[in-house]
């Protein structure tokens, strides 16, 4: 099935519609403890991060153990079921680039593969993270701050982080 998690109403053959303000638990302990750290907005910043907490929340409601979750301007050209099959055996799939050096610590899950228990496992990485190890997050900051480059800590950066701690793959790595 399709499912489209939105902030507004949209009608399609096939797809079926949710609104995201049915799935915000837990939004707020973590807009409690952000702490804004990027050169983008705050409110940008929190819309990326937020996503996790509603896909999770979704998740959890439909009672659904696993998916395959897509950015909005993503265009699917085929079975992401039978993709999956290459992937069932991580707790979650998504693009991060080989070579990071220098606090580059970026991933992206614009396009990845989730479990439930996974994605319960990152909301809590997230509000842990904000809350007890924030230095971290700090040290990567003053570094961009200091060799002024663009961006910051952001939900990529999070998504990086966590990808040391699951049984992980990158969908950017040549498989079959």
């Amino acid at each position: 099935s399709v499912y489209l998690v939105a902030d507004s109403e949209f009608r399609m053959d096939n797809l079926i519609t949710f609104k995201t303000s049915d799935y915000s638990e837990g939004i707020d302990v973590f807009e409690s403890c952000y702490r804004h750290m990027s050169t983008n907005t705050p409110e940008f910043e929190k819309i990326c991060i937020r996503r996790w907490f509603i896909l999770r929340n979704f998740l959890r409601n439909q009672n659904i153990e696993s998916c395959y979750y897509s950015d909005s301007d993503v265009m699917i050209y085929d079975n992401v079921s039978k993709i999956y099959e290459n992937y069932k055996q991580y707790d979650a799939a998504y693009t991060l680039p080989k070579d990071q050096e220098n606090y580059r610590w970026s991933a992206s899950a614009c396009c990845s593969y989730w479990k439930q228990r996974t994605l319960d496992k990152f909301c809590g990485f997230i509000l842990d993270i904000y809350n007890s190890h924030s230095a971290l997050l700090e040290t990567k900051w003053m570094h961009q701050l200091q060799n002024n480059i663009p961006g910051g800590i952001c939900d990529m950066t999070l998504l990086y982080l966590f990808s040391e701690k699951i049984s992980f793959t990158s969908l950017s790595r040549e498989k079959n």
